[in-house]
């Protein structure tokens, strides 16, 4: 935990000297939400369920740019530095070394998404009617986001390369959300919660929009559970795809995350 804890500080402050970044993923959301509540659209030009539908995209939004693409590129830069190699030789464990990397990734898009929730409920006044379900689409979009960029990274040679390698689950999870909002809630298919942004997006507009009645909770429960089982099944596969695939080292191949390796690589 100590080991992780430290590894975010140090990606916290290389992304605070990247002035750039910095104002895209905390500037630019942040002035979003300030002109989106000082200007909301008439009452009478808001149709039905508007806050859900822009909750589902903006997740999915921010799981697959603030999050992914960012994270791989991330991956991709430490790994091309060496310094995962180096992390992992000095004996810190795996998941203390990729929790450490990719935690500022976590932490912008859950700042990002609460601000922007907030601002949405304000400025279109329609609140969540059952906000534990907003919290946990955002925990397990984090799960499955950190997971897919650990998987994608391995099969990106360079900086460069990261964002082409990624694109296709970046397809997939802004995609398959924008695709869930399209149909009325009940009508989510399997196919839309495949893509791991069609899931995210149910679970969002079940947060926001209902049920209602006394008996609220145990339907939406009831209703979440497809998207639920697809949300861990996609989290756990890309997890152990990751951890089978994953390499410390520029020159290794593709191959798992043992010392033993790390060792050999170096």
């Amino acid at each position: 935990m100590t080991s992780a804890i430290a590894l975010a500080r140090a990606e916290l402050r290389i992304l605070a000297r990247d002035r750039v970044a910095a104002f895209n993923v905390v500037v630019v959301p942040l002035f979003a939400a300030i002109y989106l509540v000082t200007n909301p659209p008439p009452a009478e030009e808001i149709p039905g369920p508007l806050a859900a539908a822009g909750a589902a995209v903006l997740l999915a939004v921010f799981t697959s740019v603030a999050l992914v693409l960012k994270s791989v590129m991330v991956l991709v830069q430490r790994r091309e530095q060496h310094l995962l190699e180096r992390w992992r030789i000095s004996g810190t464990a795996p998941a203390a070394i990729l929790a450490g990397t990719l935690l500022p990734g976590v932490l912008l898009l859950a700042g990002g998404i609460a601000v922007m929730f907030a601002a949405l409920a304000i400025a279109l006044d329609q609140a969540p009617v059952q906000p534990f379900w907003l919290v946990l689409a955002v925990v397990l979009a984090t799960a499955l986001g950190g997971t897919a960029a650990t998987f994608t990274a391995a099969y990106a040679r360079t900086t460069e390369s990261a964002s082409v390698v990624a694109l296709p689950i970046f397809a997939a999870l802004l995609g398959g959300g924008i695709w869930a909002t399209l149909v009325p809630l009940g009508e989510v298919t399997w196919r839309m919660r495949g893509t791991g942004g069609g899931a995210l997006t149910e679970l969002v507009r079940i947060g926001w929009e209902g049920p209602t009645d006394a008996t609220g909770f145990v339907a939406a429960a009831s209703a979440a559970g497809p998207s639920l089982l697809v949300l861990l099944t996609l989290t756990g596969a890309l997890g152990v795809a990751g951890t089978c695939t994953f390499r410390w080292s520029p020159r290794a191949q593709r191959g798992g995350w043992s010392r033993r390796s790390s060792q050999r690589e170096s």
